[in-house]
């Protein structure tokens, strides 16, 4: 490269004097112009390729201190997290936290469009729901987040639906209902919905509400 640059610089001294080899003085200048060019363009290249052919070995001692059928899980994992959008299944629910189920719940109304206003159920760790249509509370629906669903929760939330005047109640619970409460709420006019009942009225909204959800529950 030195060399070229020397020879540039020196052919107009060397060949200057002579009226007909001056002529071609700027030809020699742009061949040893592309020259130095091609040659640098050539060992950027080969700079390149070695930065890239080192970090793939780098990338092939990783992979291979994993196992072939590790491999393959890690790459569907990778491909379900980070390019597949998680979808509504019992198993997504199950793994909801205290506070997102809640907000599932919550969040599930207010895409409806329903109007409704929340308070809390006494000593109970869920929410309630009131249902409101025509200035009147329609019905209320409880969230609970409590692990077993004890007699004690159930008399409170007909408690609420005694004062709000509300002749019907939905009691949205993960998990299932002994035959004691199953009982009690039949006689006084109270659904009771598991996690799986939820989901099936999930299932029936429009594709774009159920995206609407799930940013809900990520935010």
């Amino acid at each position: 490269m030195a060399l070229l640059l020397f020879v540039y610089f020196l052919i107009p001294i060397y060949l200057g004097d002579d009226i007909y080899l001056s002529i071609l003085i700027p030809y020699f200048q742009w061949i040893i112009l592309g020259t130095i060019g091609l040659t640098t363009l050539f060992g950027v290249r080969l700079c390149c390729a070695k930065a890239a052919s080192k970090a793939y070995s780098s990338n092939e001692v990783t992979l291979s201190t994993i196992p072939s059928d590790g491999r393959k899980k890690f790459s569907i994992t990778a491909i379900s997290q980070f390019l597949m959008p998680p979808t509504w299944s019992i198993e997504f629910m199950q793994k909801l936290s205290s506070a997102q189920f809640t907000q599932l719940c919550l969040a599930y109304y207010e895409i409806k469009g329903i109007p409704h206003t929340t308070h809390q159920l006494g000593s109970s760790t869920g929410l309630n729901i009131l249902i409101w249509q025509n200035s009147i509370v329609s019905k209320v629906i409880h969230c609970s987040n409590d692990q077993i669903v004890e007699m004690n929760a159930v008399r409170q939330f007909l408690g609420v639906m005694v004062h709000e005047r509300a002749h019907a109640g939905v009691y949205i619970h993960r998990g299932e209902f002994g035959d004691e409460v199953r009982n009690f709420a039949a006689s006084h006019n109270i659904q009771l919905r598991n996690e799986y009942a939820l989901l099936a009225k999930i299932e029936k909204l429009s594709d774009r509400r159920k995206q609407q959800l799930l940013k809900t529950i990520k935010n």
